[in-house]
């Protein structure tokens, strides 16, 4: 998942910055910063975005993994076929 998540970080970066996501987070961030007694907080926009865009990807494989399994009406390829059997 390593590899996904490399080339999922610029798409990200862009589509946040795009939007005014990553200055209106670094501003919050600031202000936040300025409260007595806050816990800190290190978070990477970025890497957390795509952590969860991660998460769902692999959440929704994972659903459509276990339809393919229940059901041998979904394996309509010979590779699903060779994979979950006929």
């Amino acid at each position: 998942s390593a590899p996904l998540a490399q080339e999922m970080k610029p798409v990200v970066d862009d589509s946040l910055a795009g939007v005014g996501a990553l200055e209106l987070y670094d501003s919050v961030m600031k202000q936040y910063g300025k409260v007595p007694f806050a816990p800190e907080v290190d978070l990477d926009m970025s890497d957390y975005v795509v952590d969860k865009g991660m998460d769902g990807i692999f959440y929704y494989l994972a659903r459509e993994e276990a339809a393919i399994r229940n059901n041998p009406a979904k394996r309509t390829t010979d590779l699903l076929k060779s994979v979950f059997g006929n």
